[in-house]
């Protein structure tokens, strides 16, 4: 018995001479990996803070130097700050020129490379393998590279599903644009068909990507590419960082495509990596979030009258989008209200549809709120429109709610829509959302309106995707990450309203926005964008939290 447990004794002490061997050590450090197929060795260099319990993962590029240790010593003050563990690989130039590191080795001698072979394939198994001798497999992490590191993770986000929470490149030299007018490495131009599809382009716009600028990064070193396809993209990293970001926007607006991507700059920072790194932006550069559209209830309930133009006008200004409610009058004209009455809102009583456009534009739709408002009117659809496609400049998404049940009204509203160059900027919802009928007369009036669809479960998720008429998933659920990214591979969006975000749910916001919602309805939508700006640590996204 006793030599029993000697021997048990003595496996335990081996078992724990190996947990604390393939543990990472506090302070600095220096760990050897093998990852990918082709079991490529990697060097990493790291940093845990002494008090580090658990905090996030950030794997950290280096640039042209390949000075993976010195990036690591200057992330240091980053990880004791934000309670993270960093890791810097090293990727040498003998191994990995610039074809294989900056331009990812996507295209090697000429030639598109085997999916395996390619450098930045290797990134998801150093996060895997550091995670795993942490004890924490599955647990969050973030990309951070500067310059060609930047490069590097811009690649990255363009081909490959990392599973970072944040892929944050700061003041890549270029840029990978996402159309196929642009050669490789500069845009998609010369690759497969099925790394360059449209396909290909809408996942690249959907992932989690932060474009992080110093806003003094205006000079032309020794280092910066000046090739044609280069300076086409912008004199300076600034420059081209601000114009790449604006391009990918704008085709992911005009295509209804999902946009995850952010922009966050540095104010007076040059390029230097240490500073751009203990910035008090880096941490929103890799914690905040803001993917989702926020939308506006009814306007700004909480500060100006709700569907009125005061209201609508004031959530322009600030880049908030809104949701707005359709009614009718007596004399078929569209207008914006939510009740089937006047009563509540504005100094009339009875129906809406018991009265002309001239009846209802007597009433006072704001006094009711305040006497500031006083003589505020109730809008015309028309007139919300006009506001609308006046702030063409602001990114922003109105939500339609079609309230009245006619056979006309789908037609009207978008023909209303086109004449003012507002359709693409509109997602339908109300009965839309439910009435397959409502969704075809939609369509039927234009291919290009967008229609939403109701997944009030996740088994529903499926139907809503074989739904030829719908462009939106409505939930009213917190979504899981795989969900949302099975939404967006069949190139659908995800809209979410209801009792889990409409009130002041800050847990339940950010928990949404880390899985990658595409928009949300929300009473406050000024705290909800305040909430996804802060640069707070993330946790990951609620698993089962629903509605009933």
């Amino acid at each position: 018995m006793e030599g029993t447990n000697h021997s048990m004794t003595y496996l335990f002490v081996l078992c724990l001479a190996a947990s604390e061997q393939t543990a990472i050590s506090a302070g600095s450090d220096k760990i050897d990996l093998t990852v990918g197929p082709a079991k490529t060795a990697v060097e990493v260099f790291t940093y845990k803070p002494a008090a580090y319990r658990d905090g996030p993962l950030i794997l950290v590029f280096h640039g042209v130097l390949r000075n993976a240790d010195q990036y690591r010593d200057h992330a240091r003050e980053l990880g004791d700050r934000l309670g993270a563990l960093i890791a810097a690989p090293r990727f040498d130039l003998e191994r990995f020129p610039i074809e294989s590191y900056q331009r990812g080795g996507v295209v090697k001698q000429g030639q598109p490379a085997p999916r395996e072979e390619w450098t930045i394939s290797l990134v998801p198994g150093i996060a895997a393998e550091i995670l795993k001798r942490e004890g924490r497999s599955g647990a969050p992490y973030y990309l951070l590279g500067h310059s060609g590191g930047g490069q590097f993770l811009a690649r990255l986000a363009g081909f490959v599903d990392s599973g970072a929470v944040r892929i944050v490149a700061a003041n890549p030299g270029t840029h990978l644009l996402p159309t196929r007018d642009k050669p490789y490495p500069f845009g998609f131009g010369g690759l497969p068909a099925e790394l360059s599809d449209d396909a290909a382009l809408r996942r690249y716009l959907a992932q989690p990507l932060t474009i992080y600028l110093g806003t003094r990064d205006i000079e032309v070193d020794q280092h910066l590419d000046k090739s044609a396809d280069a300076l086409a993209q912008g004199a300076v990293r600034l420059e081209r960082g601000r114009n790449t970001f604006a391009f990918a926007e704008k085709l992911a607006h005009d295509r209804g495509w999902p946009f995850h991507w952010r922009l966050v700059e540095a104010p007076g920072i040059k390029h230097d990596h240490s500073t751009m790194f203990n910035h008090e932006r880096c941490a929103l550069a890799l914690f905040g979030l803001n993917p989702a559209y926020v939308v506006g209830h009814r306007g700004l309930m909480t500060q100006a009258p709700e569907n009125t133009l005061a209201n609508f006008r004031a959530a322009l200004e600030l880049r908030l989008g809104f949701e707005f409610d359709v009614q009718r009058t007596r004399d078929g004209h569209l207008v914006c209200l939510h009740d089937a009455t006047l009563d509540r809102t504005t100094d009339g009583n009875g129906k809406v549809a018991d009265h002309t456009l001239e009846e209802v534009r007597r009433l006072d739709a704001g006094r009711w709120y305040s006497p500031e408002f006083t003589g505020e009117r109730v809008p015309m659809i028309d007139e919300v429109f006009t506001l609308l496609g006046r702030h063409r400049h602001q990114p922003v998404l109105a939500a339609v709610d079609v309230k009245i049940d006619d056979e006309q009204v789908e037609a009207d509203l978008v023909r209303l829509a086109r004449e003012h160059k507002v359709l693409d900027r509109l997602v339908f919802i109300g009965r839309t959302i439910d009435e397959p009928a409502v969704r075809h007369r939609l369509k039927h009036a234009s291919a290009k309106a967008r229609t939403a669809r109701l997944a009030a479960s996740r088994s529903d998720i499926d139907a809503a995707l074989s739904d030829a008429e719908c462009d939106w998933v409505y939930v009213r659920q917190v979504p899981e990450v795989a969900e949302i990214r099975r939404i967006h591979d069949a190139g659908r969006r995800v809209f979410m309203a209801g009792p889990l975000v409409a009130g002041r749910e800050p847990e339940n916001w950010r928990a949404a926005a880390v899985a990658g919602i595409d928009a949300i309805l929300s009473d406050h939508p000024l705290e909800l964008r305040h909430e996804l700006a802060a640069p707070q640590r993330t946790s990951p996204p609620a698993q089962s939290r629903t509605t009933k």
